[in-house]
């Protein structure tokens, strides 16, 4: 997938990617996706802002997402998103401090389940 205007482009090869990208009044929010249950998604995404972050759905933790700033006002950010997985950024206008850094730990890994099951109580 391609995408390009002025201010955003986005290329990911592998998987199949979707994107919904709200602008705020101090930035952007971006949720990224992959909806291949087997191969994972990689790609470059570059869009104006000062910092990324990345808002972990599982932890609630908001943490300082690498990116490269550019001589133009823009970022780029690398992002590699697992088979059935997501991603939601927030690309701020303004550089954001004192955050965690984010780090895929190396021991993390994908585990597939055959079967669901729900308890209710």
């Amino acid at each position: 997938m391609h995408l390009q205007s002025k201010n955003f482009q986005l290329s990911f090869e592998g998987g199949n990617s979707y994107h919904n990208r709200r602008s705020l009044e101090d930035g952007e929010l971006l949720f990224l996706s992959n909806a291949s249950m087997e191969i994972e998604t990689k790609g470059t995404m570059q869009i104006k802002g000062a910092d990324a972050l990345l808002m972990d759905l599982f932890t609630g933790e908001i943490l300082d997402y690498p990116e490269q700033e550019r001589p133009d006002g823009q970022i780029t950010l690398d992002v590699s998103i697992p088979p059935a997985g997501s991603v939601l950024l927030f690309i701020s206008n303004k550089k954001q401090k004192n955050l965690a850094q984010y780090r895929l730990s190396p021991n993390k890994s994908i585990v597939k389940s055959s079967k669901t099951q729900i308890f209710e109580t």
